[in-house]
């Protein structure tokens, strides 16, 4: 509770010092940490709801957010020994963009103190050593600068800055802090097992008022019903929803709020999958992704974008035949989160990426979207290669696994890492955001784990909720508004009076180099003449055939005396007859649109590399007579 109140000290004065645009003047005291006293916090605030009798209950004593300079020596303050005064300090320190190694047993001789390595963080974020030669700024409480516990160190000394009511500033802190999850129902009437089941055990799982979700992004809800149950089931906790229809089965997305829905829209993707794969079902789900406009007491807009990528079907180390399909998708996706970003609003991203972390989906979305995935953001880990050795329980902890693990009572077969032989399964669930200084995420985990009874027939044993975990983030959105007052009831300047329109401009955020163009490029090019060969040999052979087969047979049954066998072969006339008008359909509707498709793709990619590269381009574009597939590169295809 501490440390929490300590960042909500030190992260409100470090906008203040952003927004009034001290950041570049060397004269301005810069905010390098924050302190705060634990005696100055009387109780905790539990799970749940928090009211402002709450926030004051914890910290009672009306105190001021100041910035000071310290005119002595940081580690005195933190081993607590006799101080200014001479008397011990009465109360440990909560700190924030500080760090530090205090061995009891050990004297660090250049300070004489126990303290061995103590580090600073500052305004822009880089931990740095702290040098016993300079000067430090630091924010704190009107109590604490005031020689409170006996923190002596600070008493008569200048200058102090008073920037307003602590209790105003956390009361806001808190309420910006938001809690976000994306969760994989698996609901497909007919084919999922126990659904009706599992649908209604998620929608009570998410009413659940302790969990705190403030919005909640569903896939595979393709049943209405259940949509309507699991609505209905988290209606005073998520009183908000939308449900999105999408091709002949319905998109299976959903998404709940806490707060009201302003706007929303559904858009297909242009590569779909392949309808002759009725069983992959992916075509006739009609893959999309869909976006609700979340209005925000504290930031305003968020458009929160759900989805489900086209699924790979494909064994590990061969041809994954809808990479192609799942590169378009990302790149419509890019495009769409950019235009939210252009808008001024801040954007969350979450869904079934189907894509390893290291992937060009994900790529994509990252660089040319510019977005930031929270779990590598919060959890860096090496994720190529990937470390060997690791237990199912640590590839969840480590690497955010939530699919195909041994842990889910649902997989049928537990991914392998072909690099490293250990089964742990693998992560293709995200929550992506758009980070800016007023947006940023402060937790992530994979949750939804439990295994629960009450599914299936009785006495089946306790089961997950789904095939695959879910995964929820924490974020911390900074007010859109603040008003700091000081002693004197004299108003300052509003620190956070732009942070409506969260910035969109330039660095690494949709940035995306042209060696991976190319790599894109040269994949979709050979993707489009994989994808369209079956197309184009049903319209070349297969069809022809199967009309010259039809006729000679319809001939044929003229001379054919015995009845029975002319009853036969008008059948087989009619199935011919069915069967390449079917296949005509499929070759000519389907693989020329899918031809325009890759066409519009590939023209987009290489006017991006053309920008890039500003040159003339040298990879060929639609018009060109040949398909430049066969220089794409094999790791693409793993």
């Amino acid at each position: 509770m501490g440390n929490f109140i300590a960042d909500a000290m030190f992260d409100i004065e470090r906008d203040l010092f952003i927004k009034q645009g001290n950041i570049e003047d060397p004269d301005k005291p810069r905010p390098e940490f924050a302190l705060l006293n634990s005696g100055g916090i009387r109780s905790g605030i539990a799970k749940g709801p928090i009211s402002v009798a709450l926030v004051i209950t914890a910290h009672p004593f009306g105190s001021l957010i100041p910035e000071k300079k310290i005119l002595d020596l940081l580690e005195k303050i933190i081993t607590g020994k006799r101080i200014g005064n001479g008397k011990d300090v009465t109360s440990t320190i909560q700190v924030s963009g500080l760090r530090y190694t205090h061995n009891s047993s050990k004297i660090n001789t250049i300070t004489g103190t126990h303290v061995v390595k103590s580090e600073i963080q500052g305004v822009d974020k880089e931990w740095f050593i702290i040098s016993m030669t300079k000067t430090y700024s630091t924010v704190s409480t009107d109590f604490m600068l005031s020689g409170g516990d006996n923190l002596w160190i600070w008493h008569g000394k200048r200058p102090r800055i008073n920037h307003g009511m602590l209790e105003r500033g956390l009361l806001d802190y808190i309420k910006a802090i938001g809690c976000i999850t994306r969760h994989s129902s698996r609901g497909l009437k007919f084919v999922s097992k126990d659904r009706e089941d599992r649908l209604t055990a998620i929608g009570r799982y998410l009413a659940d008022t302790s969990r705190g979700y403030d919005i909640v992004g569903l896939q595979e809800v393709w049943v209405y019903d259940d949509y309507l149950k699991v609505k209905d089931l988290v209606r005073d906790t998520l009183p908000y929803a939308k449900h999105w229809y999408s091709g002949a089965l319905g998109s299976g997305l959903v998404i709940l709020s806490k707060y009201p829905i302003v706007g929303s829209m559904m858009r297909r993707f242009a590569l779909n999958g392949d309808p002759m794969k009725i069983f992959h079902g992916d075509w006739y789900v009609g893959k999309c992704v869909v976006s609700a406009i979340i209005s925000h007491p504290t930031c305003g807009e968020i458009e929160v974008f759900n989805t489900h990528l086209h699924a790979g079907y494909d064994p590990v180390g061969t041809v994954d035949r809808y990479l192609g399909c799942r590169v378009g998708e990302a790149w419509e996706m890019s495009s769409l989160v950019k235009a939210a970003a252009s808008q001024g609003r801040h954007v969350v991203s979450l869904g079934d990426y189907n894509s390893a972390p290291n992937s060009l989906v994900v790529g994509l979305l990252t660089k040319r979207g510019g977005l930031t995935d929270s779990w590598a953001k919060m959890h860096p880990a090496p994720t190529n290669p990937v470390p060997s050795g690791l237990t199912p329980e640590e590839g969840v902890a480590i690497m955010g696994v939530t699919c195909d693990t041994p842990l889910n009572t649902w997989t049928k077969h537990t991914w392998i890492n072909h690099h490293t032989n250990d089964a742990i399964g693998e992560r293709l669930d995200y929550i992506f955001y758009r980070e800016t200084p007023e947006f940023s995420c402060t937790h992530v985990e994979v949750a939804v784990r439990e295994q629960i009874s009450g599914i299936g027939p009785a006495n089946s044993g306790s089961k997950n909720y789904s095939d695959h975990f879910g995964v929820n983030a924490k974020f911390l959105l900074k007010p859109a508004a603040y008003h700091f007052e000081n002693r004197a009831g004299a108003s300052l300047p509003d620190p956070f009076s732009s942070l409506a329109a969260p910035t969109t401009k330039g660095g690494a955020q949709g940035d995306i180099s042209a060696e991976t163009l190319e790599e894109i490029l040269l994949l979709l090019k050979q993707y489009s003449a994989m994808t369209l060969q079956k197309p184009k040999l049903e319209l070349k052979v297969t069809i022809p055939l199967a009309v010259i087969a039809q006729i000679a047979l319809t001939v044929g049954s003229f001379f054919v005396e015995t009845r029975w066998v002319a009853g036969i072969l008008t059948v087989l006339v009619g199935a011919l007859g069915a069967g390449w008008m079917s296949h005509f359909l499929y070759a000519f509707l389907y693989g020329r649109e899918t031809e325009g498709t890759y066409k519009n793709l590939i023209d987009e990619v290489q006017e991006s590399l053309d920008r890039r590269t500003r040159h003339k381009p040298t990879l060929g574009s639609r018009n060109s007579s040949q398909h430049q597939a066969t220089g794409a590169r094999n790791s693409l295809l793993q």
